[in-house]
């Protein structure tokens, strides 16, 4: 017995703190910035980071009383990628750029509502990278919102259709943006959300001739549809509304 022991013990030491960051991902507000950096940023996220953290209400008093508020983006996706079932990559692509600037301003424009307006420095240019750690060494202070793409994909749902062939079939579209709310100082993760696309989940999938009829007419005309969702979901979860 106290030779399975002296295996199991130093085995559950490492086995415990590893399920515990696999059910809660890697928005932990207590992990270090350094581990956060090495395994969710700079769209290296994992599945695992892909994860929403509730803002707590200090945090949310701090952005409604905070007197510094930087806002700022990514470079966003320029074309929406045809991926297969089973595929992780793809370079079937479509030239229609993700609505992140309407689903931007969307959101600002809510926050405004409760944030005094003069509280936000809104950056104007993509920023390079979304590591914690280069917040404190640019900023050093204050509170960052930021906004980034996850995924901008037409997905094939193997469920929909017994047909195998590439570019059959139907499609739906899954658009998932992330917002974070980090203190410079620290730094720390404050909040983390995820707006994911309803679509998906629902029965508005359609062939691959449907969505880009018209000069891609029901592609756009659904993404923008889906920006104001995300947005005003966004807006209301930092809210807590």
């Amino acid at each position: 017995m106290k030779t399975v022991l002296k295996y199991v013990q130093p085995l559950m030491t490492f086995l415990v703190p590893l399920v515990g960051l696999l059910i809660h991902g890697c928005a932990l507000p207590h992990l270090d910035p350094d581990v956060y950096d090495r395994r969710c940023s700079d769209m290296s996220m994992g599945l695992s980071c892909l994860v929403d953290f509730e803002a707590s209400p200090a945090a949310r008093n701090a952005v409604k009383e905070h007197s510094i508020i930087r806002f700022i983006h990514y470079r966003p996706r320029l074309h929406v990628t045809i991926l297969e079932p089973g595929e992780d990559i793809s370079d079937n692509k479509i030239a229609i750029p993700e609505p992140l600037n309407p689903l931007k301003e969307r959101f600002f424009e809510t926050l405004q509502e409760e944030v005094e307006p003069s509280n936000f420095h809104m950056a104007q240019d993509p920023h390079p990278t979304d590591r914690l750690g280069y917040f404190k060494q640019l900023f050093g202070n204050g509170l960052v919102l930021d906004i980034r793409s996850a995924q901008w994909i037409l997905f094939r749902d193997s469920d929909w259709t017994a047909v195998t062939k590439i570019g059959s079939g139907h499609y739906g579209l899954i658009y998932t943006v992330r917002v974070r709310l980090i203190r410079a100082e620290g730094p720390t993760l404050l909040w983390q959300k995820l707006c994911r696309s309803k679509h998906f989940r629902t029965e508005q999938k359609y062939t691959l001739e449907e969505w880009q009829a018209n000069d891609n007419l029901l592609l756009k005309r659904n993404a923008e549809e889906e920006a104001k969702k995300c947005a005003d979901d966004l807006a209301a979860s930092l809210l807590g509304k």
